[in-house]
């Protein structure tokens, strides 16, 4: 490992080979991880959250030797979800819980501040209410994060609820819903913190449904989101891409890097994974310029990409660090941005694959908004087997054996070790083939259309202004797969 300084904060360059840096087990049942800087000193802290109990492990030196644990105030023995963030500019961190109960009156949503001295937590409120929350960034500039969930979002300076962006209908009739929301940190550099909306519209193919859409750029005010977008963007080449349902902010050079990908309900058939860069991301003249296919590992049908975002890997401080978890063989793909050209570089700086029959999933249980990370964790879950946590980016030398009996609950320990001889990571692909297609069309269109729809395709649009989509006479509920993932925390 190489200690290196990154935007005046030390960071961990990844192994060589692609394959994590470390391996945190645990005795308990993870329900989701995350780095979130639980301490304010601008260094984000493993943070894992097993039932009621969330445990950190600050970096801070004067808490740098203790492992903390809450029982997070009011939750009951029932699932329950927790969603925290870094607070903007070194401000507190932020922990909100979702508690779903079988009374509605003891639902629960609160939301909590974590002093940075004593790492307690504060309520700031609560209501019975219940649902998938997430943090956007700072939206009215208030010096906190605003909670976001469905089709809403609350504003901190009021306590407000505001609803997102109306729903749309295009000239053919179909109705597009703002199913993902994403915070990009300041774009245009006026003190307010901005969020991309991914917009996805229906169409019934055969027996599946699909569903594509344009993103577009809406800026914070202190009276919340702005009503019209900066821009919408589609999917080049006429393609019946979703576009945005991961974004990545780039913001000093005005530069966004998006996802795109052909989403199916019921089918479950979607595309392999695409990546865009969008140039003058806070302008109105914005426009679709890169756009590169990720490979996949292995030949077997299915393909689950999810992109990490940027920190320090393989190949220097600013890889792309790219999961693809379906599948018989999985692993991460690393590819690299170059500041100088602002563009995606083809060759990949380094893969890790694994044969091993476990699973590779995404459960964070927060994402510090407002910055990229500076570590990335990943969860490996192997029947009968203890579970592990695959860390990426630290060392994490305060988390080992000792904290047992630290936390709240002492039967649970967790303890880090590099990864041993026996670890299956394998080093970049022999063939030479970078595996990755490039889509770039020469010239661009600055003005972003629809794509053009195709004749005899047998398709036949819908307009779920309900939230549903009819599917041979049956009603299957529009899935919403919202990520916990602002793209300013890259």
């Amino acid at each position: 490992m190489t200690l290196l300084g990154f935007l005046g904060v030390v960071a961990i360059a990844s192994s060589p080979d692609g394959g994590p840096d470390v391996i945190v087990t645990s005795n308990c049942i993870v329900s989701q991880v995350g780095f979130v800087d639980i301490d304010a000193d601008g260094f984000d802290d493993l943070t894992v959250q097993v039932g009621m109990n969330v445990y950190a492990w600050p970096s801070a030196a004067s808490h740098a030797s203790n492992s903390i644990g809450w029982v997070v105030p009011g939750a009951l023995d029932e699932d329950g979800f927790a969603s925290m963030t870094s607070g903007p500019d070194g401000e507190s961190a932020q922990l909100h819980w979702a508690q779903a109960s079988l009374l509605d009156s003891e639902n629960r949503s609160a939301e909590y501040l974590i002093d940075p001295a004593t790492l307690a937590v504060a309520e700031l409120w609560s209501e019975a209410d219940s649902g998938w929350y997430f943090y956007l960034g700072d939206i009215d500039g208030d010096g906190r994060s605003d909670l976001a969930t469905r089709d809403s979002y609350r504003i901190s300076s009021t306590g407000s609820w505001l609803g997102m962006p109306t729903d749309w209908q295009d000239d053919d009739g179909v109705w597009y819903n703002a199913d993902y929301a994403s915070g990009v940190g300041d774009v245009n550099d006026d003190r307010f913190d901005d969020v991309v909306i991914g917009w996805r519209g229906g169409a019934v193919i055969g027996y599946c449904a699909y569903r594509s859409g344009p993103a577009g750029l809406y800026l914070g005010s202190p009276a919340g989101l702005q009503a019209n977008p900066v821009w919408q963007l589609w999917a080049p080449h006429g393609s019946d891409l979703a576009i945005g349902q991961q974004v990545v902010s780039v913001t000093e050079q005005d530069r966004l890097i998006v996802t795109m990908i052909t989403e199916s309900v019921f089918c479950y058939d979607w595309t392999p994974m695409s990546l865009g860069v969008i140039r003058n991301a806070s302008k109105p003249d914005a426009y679709l310029d890169q756009v590169l296919q990720v490979p996949e590992f292995g030949t077997d049908d299915g393909f689950y990409n999810y992109l990490f975002g940027m920190l320090e890997g393989p190949g220097g401080p600013t890889d792309l660090a790219i999961l693809d978890g379906t599948g018989e063989s999985q692993g991460v793909h690393w590819l690299s941005w170059d500041p100088g050209t602002a563009t995606i570089i083809v060759a990949p700086a380094a893969e890790w694959a694994t044969d091993s029959p476990f699973y590779l999933y995404t459960s964070y249980i927060g994402v510090p908004v407002g910055r990229r990370s500076q570590a990335l964790v990943h969860e490996r879950e192997v029947p009968g087997e203890p579970n592990e946590l695959l860390v990426w980016g630290r060392t994490l030398d305060n988390v080992g054996p000792s904290s047992e009996g630290s936390a709240v609950d002492s039967a649970c320990t967790f303890w880090a070790s590099p990864p041993s001889d026996t670890s299956p990571p394998s080093g970049p692909t022999e063939t030479g083939d970078t595996g990755i297609v490039d889509d770039t069309a020469e010239d661009h269109d600055p003005v972003q259309r629809p794509p053009e729809p195709e004749d005899d395709c047998g398709c036949s649009t819908t307009a779920p202004a309900s939230g549903l989509i009819w599917i041979a006479g049956a009603a299957v509920l529009r899935q919403r797969r919202r990520q916990n993932l602002p793209a300013s925390s890259f």
